[in-house]
């Protein structure tokens, strides 16, 4: 039995030290970064700015899988506060920064190994408050329309602003009016309930006694009521031959957003079997029954707003002969 005993042991051993060997060529073969060197791009070191947005940008390291990116005020030997710490796999980030002295710096790292830490200042001049930073709106979107009262606005936070100032004006036919409504929130957002209407809103950051960001702002309409029915003036009843004929009616008229018409023919009068539709049409608007099969047939104008409101004419009738 020794003998089949050693011959097994034998075979582990060998098992193993191929194992080992794998997996230390697969180890060789990850690239060591460690004295690879990341090259900074913007912006540039000691770069003394007006408050703004950044972009921290540096050249891709071939071997490098991701970067690690901090930002830190004063400085990383003694932080008052560490602003960013992320990993990222793309070679920019973009910041908006509040006055004061930053350092940034960027590692690239792989799966077996990392660079040193390259770092850059940057000042940002603290002598004017919030005056020169830019607020950015993220929701709604400029020239929104919605139909529904309720909206919530929001922004991107600026770091050193203690409250926002945030205002919603009347638009009289793209000119800013008078204020309808004035907040102070602490948060970068605020909900609340808009009439409808054409309207601006716009928001600036604040500092207890000293100068505010620049304002931001966007124009908002709000509809929630739907456009008026068309009236249907011809055909109403009429027999055709198969041919081009035109149809006219009244348009559909809406007081906050443009309306967009749609007729539909249907074959049958619960208007479920649809046999043309033509959309963003305007009266008088020219069919062609020259397919149409001998019966009658029903039509009527579908009209929706940019708000996504929408009316439906009464059908008229037609005959094909």
């Amino acid at each position: 039995m020794r003998p089949i005993i050693f011959k097994i042991f034998k075979g582990l051993c060998s098992f193993m030290l191929a194992a080992l060997l794998f997996s230390s060529c697969q180890e060789i073969s990850e690239v060591d970064i460690s004295c690879s060197k990341i090259k900074l791009l913007t912006p540039p070191d000691s770069l003394q700015s007006a408050s703004g947005i950044f972009h921290f940008k540096w050249e891709e390291l071939e071997d490098a899988i991701t970067y690690n990116f901090e930002l830190a005020t004063p400085d990383f030997e003694n932080p008052l506060y560490y602003h960013t710490d992320t990993t990222t796999a793309l070679k920019e980030i973009v910041l908006a920064l509040s006055p004061g002295q930053y350092t940034w710096r960027v590692q690239g790292e792989n799966a077996s190994s990392t660079t040193p830490w390259y770092a850059r200042t940057l000042f940002v001049d603290t002598s004017v408050g919030l005056e020169g930073v830019p607020m950015v709106l993220t929701s709604p979107s400029d020239n929104s329309i919605l139909d529904n009262t309720s909206v919530s606005f929001t922004w991107q936070e600026i770091e050193l602003a203690e409250y926002y100032t945030f205002q919603l004006l009347y638009n009289n036919n793209g000119v800013v009016g008078e204020v309808y409504s004035l907040a102070q929130p602490q948060e970068a957002s605020l909900a609340m309930n808009v009439p409808e209407g054409h309207w601006y809103w716009r928001v600036q950051g604040e500092i207890f006694g000293s100068s505010p960001s620049n304002y931001a702002q966007r124009a908002l309409t709000v509809d929630q009521t739907a456009p008026s029915v068309s009236e249907l003036t011809f055909p109403l009843g009429d027999v055709f031959e198969a041919e081009s004929n035109n149809f006219t009616w009244n348009a559909a008229i809406d007081q906050l957003t443009v309306v967009t018409e749609t007729i539909e023919i249907f074959s049958d009068e619960d208007a479920t079997i649809l046999v043309e539709s033509l959309s963003g049409v305007s009266s008088p608007v020219s069919i062609d029954l020259s397919d149409y099969v001998v019966g009658t047939y029903y039509w009527g104008i579908y009209s929706e707003d940019q708000a996504g409101n929408y009316s439906e004419s009464i059908l008229g009738t037609f005959q094909v002969q």
